[in-house]
């Protein structure tokens, strides 16, 4: 499949490895399934694959997990799948439909996924750094930028915007300390400490360091 993003997702009588991101297929994503006998890892049936949204150049760049759901994260879009579940000829079919959830806001940067308190925290080049607010939701009010105190002015230099578009997408990581939201760029380090401030606070208090 030559996917270049994989998570495992579900639990313990639906469980599943998902990938995505192939060259060949952007935007389909694949889960594994059973062999007949029990649930195999390393099975992916024929017909077990389904696309996020109809742009089908836009690649699937990650996965994450919030309120139960798979959240799957393509360049500019965000959308959401969870199992669903029949039963053909005697044996059970899973399915991972998916909906989108915000149609504009994407991440391209799949090291900078990370989920802070139950909130799924990421990155892309041309925003900054934003939170997944509510699955449940669709829109804008679905996601909230919280990086403005730090993006800076790409023509100047200087701030994270400029160190995010001077790196590949595999040279941005991040990580959570259970106090801070890392990220890291060409070079700098950048920090939320949501002890401090968390996001509904407002962009312009939120807390970077």
């Amino acid at each position: 499949l030559r996917c270049t993003c994989v998570t495992v997702y579900g639990g313990d009588k639906q469980l599943a490895v998902v990938c995505g991101g192939t060259p060949g297929q952007p935007n389909a994503y694949f889960w594994s399934g059973s062999n007949g006998i029990r649930l195999d890892p390393t099975y992916f049936p024929f017909d077990y694959y389904n696309y996020a949204g109809a742009n089908s150049e836009e690649y699937i760049v990650g996965f994450g997990k919030q309120q139960s759901m798979l959240v799957v994260f393509k360049e500019k879009s965000i959308g959401k799948s969870y199992f669903q579940s029949s039963v053909i000829s005697g044996m059970e079919h899973l399915n991972l439909p998916y909906t989108p959830i915000n149609e504009s806001i994407g991440c391209d940067l799949e090291g900078s996924i990370r989920l802070i308190q139950n909130n799924l925290v990421f990155a892309n080049t041309y925003g900054g750094v934003y939170v997944l607010l509510d699955t449940s939701s669709f829109g804008e009010n679905s996601v909230r930028r919280i990086s403005r105190n730090i993006n800076g002015d790409r023509s100047s230099g200087k701030g994270l915007l400029y160190d995010l578009q001077q790196v590949s997408a595999t040279a941005v990581t991040s990580f959570d300390d259970q106090q801070r939201y890392w990220i890291t760029a060409n070079g700098h380090a950048y920090l939320w400490d949501y002890a401090i401030s968390w996001y509904n606070r407002g962009e312009e208090k939120v807390s970077w360091f």
